[in-house]
């Protein structure tokens, strides 16, 4: 019994450290070398615009992350390892 509960709880563990990620990744025709440089998230269910709107609480939330030599098509990944605002990814 107590194995169980051990196992059901590493596997909720892993779940909620996974459950919150982006990836994201750019085409070889948006840009045919590699990137390396700042890469903003913005969530936002109304704007498609995010650089026309506030970032924060009444807003939106932002997460930022550093890549190097990133190549086109290779996806990068979101994780409470970003830089976030106002709070991070997984207390979204």
């Amino acid at each position: 019994m107590k194995r169980s509960i051990l196992l059901l709880s590493q596997s909720f563990v892993f779940l909620l450290t996974f459950c919150q990620q982006f990836s994201v990744s750019y085409s070889k025709g948006a840009f045919d070398k590699p990137f390396s440089g700042k890469v903003f998230l913005y969530l936002n269910k109304d704007n498609r615009e995010p650089r026309s709107d506030a970032v924060g609480i009444e807003s939106f939330p932002c997460f930022a992350i550093d890549v190097k030599n990133v190549q086109p098509g290779q996806a990068v990944f979101f994780d409470d390892k970003a830089i976030s605002y106002p709070a991070a990814l997984s207390d979204l």
